[in-house]
């Protein structure tokens, strides 16, 4: 590749994400803000796996995630050899009830990007089946949207979160089977159930999954988790508006996250 095809290149990628970044931003300055942590994914979550928090006054929420490539391609899919892309996920939620929201995921592989396009998408929905009180836990029950069309970042779950003064304790269990649709023309003929390592060999989220919290202060705080695949840890920082988090996949590697949360009222 010639010198000046490889600048063009790099400054074009450059600059393509300097918009999102300001996209992100954007949005961020808009609505009125509530403080909350997210996963990779832009859900309420520690670093890859979601939890069973709730955000009050009916939150809009959007998220901006760097993921490097020695877990971009493989962080759903372990068991299969890929080729290593770094990967950007970007994350919109927006909460419609008290007991229901969604939310909305594009995952894009950067090194082949320009071959796939705008990358996988994934829409999922979560249920609010307990309100966390003094006796009980939150009760989250999170269900893939059967057309979304990554099925490789599918999972379904249901998950319990309790808070213990500073301390935040998350349990859950992943489905090992998913919901796809086989005609997009005729949904819901077309919807069957299948083993989530057949064929894409998606074992993210598969079996028991937990994690914990940790807030060292009021901005600071401490994240650990095991995600079914692997050990991660993390620390957030909550400034104002903005919240800021660097997470470690098995003490290897680093991972960004920004995000923010907003009332819509």
């Amino acid at each position: 590749m010639h010198l000046s095809k490889l600048v063009t290149t790099k400054e074009d990628n450059f600059l393509h994400s300097f918009r999102i970044i300001q996209l992100v931003l954007l949005f961020l300055v808009t609505f009125q803000y509530s403080k909350a942590q997210v996963s990779v994914y832009g859900k309420p979550g520690l670093v890859s796996i979601p939890t069973a928090e709730w955000f009050e006054n009916k939150p809009f929420g959007v998220s901006y995630a760097f993921v490097p490539d020695a877990y971009a391609s493989n962080l759903f899919r372990t068991n299969l050899e890929a080729p290593k892309n770094r990967a950007r996920i970007v994350g919109f939620r927006a909460q419609f009830t008290s007991f229901f929201e969604v939310g909305f995921n594009l995952t894009q592989l950067l090194e082949i990007k320009d071959r796939i396009g705008i990358g996988d998408r994934h829409m999922d929905a979560r249920f609010r089946l307990l309100k966390e009180n003094n006796k009980q836990p939150s009760l989250v029950l999170g269900v893939t949207v059967p057309f979304s069309q990554a099925p490789v970042v599918n999972h379904d779950y249901i998950v319990a979160t309790k808070t213990l003064g500073n301390l935040k304790l998350s349990l859950g269990y992943g489905s090992p089977y998913q919901m796809q649709t086989g005609d997009n023309s005729n949904l819901f003929r077309s919807i069957k159930f299948e083993a989530k390592d057949s064929p894409q060999g998606n074992d993210y989220l598969v079996g028991f999954f937990g994690g914990a919290s940790y807030q060292l202060s009021d901005n600071l705080g401490i994240t650990a988790e095991y995600n079914t695949n692997t050990i991660n840890t993390g620390v957030f920082y909550k400034y104002d508006f903005f919240i800021i988090q660097l997470n470690s996949f098995e003490f290897k590697t680093l991972s960004l996250t920004l995000s923010s949360h907003y009332s819509l009222e």
